[in-house]
């Protein structure tokens, strides 16, 4: 799959990115904080995600200056929802507040915040997971790869993550 045009690409893309590209690496490494906090970066990157985007013409225009809570949302449409495809079915709303509200108790931090619209640690990981798989999926749609190369693999990553989530 890798040629010299999409290296080329990349490269650009790369540049365009920015510092999201580095605090997405930041949040999905081992970096020795709490996964609640590696969790409200990764919640954070949707807006960026979205402009970029919509500057590129794979979201609608009117994204650009949605919420935080609409932008989770739109990412995984656009990418035919693979990876959230459990949550968003079940009970979407609840799902995105619960990543919203993980973000504003990391990022806003208040004395006695409420816990309880929040993941606990396991549900931190998972969902960390499962962003990087969206933000990681993003790229190769940009490339105009075709989700047919991926998407299956896709499928099955966020299908064991599932799996998984079911023993928390």
């Amino acid at each position: 799959m890798l040629t010299d045009d999409l290296f080329e690409h990349w490269i650009l893309l790369l540049e365009e990115l920015d510092i999201i590209n580095q605090m997405y690496l930041y949040a999905v490494s081992k970096n020795g904080m709490p996964r609640d906090v590696s969790l409200a970066f990764a919640v954070e990157l949707a807006e960026p995600m979205a402009e970029i985007l919509v500057a590129r013409k794979k979201l609608p225009a009117n994204t650009r200056r949605q919420t935080l809570k609409e932008c989770l949302e739109a990412l995984p449409v656009e990418y035919d929802n693979v990876v959230f495809y459990k949550e968003t079915s079940a009970d979407s709303d609840g799902f995105l507040d619960k990543l919203k509200n993980n973000r504003v108790r990391i990022m806003h931090i208040k004395h006695n915040q409420k816990k309880e619209k929040c993941f606990d640690g396991a549900h931190c990981v998972l969902y960390l997971c499962k962003l990087s798989l969206l933000y990681r999926s993003i790229p190769l749609g940009l490339f105009d790869i075709s989700a047919c190369a991926y998407k299956g693999k896709l499928k099955m990553n966020a299908a064991a993550l599932d799996a998984w989530a079911e023993n928390l």
